[in-house]
């Protein structure tokens, strides 16, 4: 039998899990503020620029998640790109703290989005569009302000499952 023959015969969801466990990605919080000024915050890997023209950002939101709750409305966002010394505030915005816990300190505010202070990088972006599949909605939104720390990035990156 194949190599390919045995993958279509595996779980192809764990096989997925397993191969993507092998890539690193810079981990970021994405943040956003509801029509009723609620916040809500989410540790996130699958995050990527889109376009440069238009500027452009992409989101992979799992719909469970609380921050899609307010994201499906439609409001702008921050990709708050975290540092190696973050590790904490990405653990607590990934289910360690709930709610309005996540905001507890170092957030400041940005066009009406959560910013989080000392992050190597901000970007707040306006949504434009959604679009579902599977367990997930990708989010895109056109880079409205970008905010970047003079200092050398270090940044904190996700990798077999840590």
């Amino acid at each position: 039998m194949s190599q390919f023959q045995v993958e279509l015969a595996a779980d192809m969801s764990a096989l997925l899990k397993a191969a993507m466990r092998r890539m690193a990605s810079s981990v970021s919080i994405v943040s956003a503020t509801g029509p009723d000024g609620g916040r809500a915050a989410m540790t996130a890997t699958s995050v990527t620029s889109l376009s440069l023209d238009p500027p452009s950002m992409l989101v992979c939101v799992n719909r469970n998640a609380w921050l899609y709750q307010t994201l499906r409305l439609g409001g702008d966002f921050c990709i708050n790109v975290l540092g190696a010394d973050q590790i904490a505030m990405a653990q607590s915005c990934g289910g360690k703290s709930q709610g309005d816990a996540r905001f507890a300190q170092g957030w400041g505010d940005e066009m009406g989005v959560p910013v989080l202070i000392g992050a190597p990088s901000a970007i707040v972006c306006g949504q434009v569009t959604r679009l579902a599949l599977g367990t997930h909605d990708v989010i895109v939104g056109h880079v409205k302000r970008v905010l970047v720390d003079d200092a050398q990035v270090d940044p904190l990156l996700y990798v077999s499952g840590a």
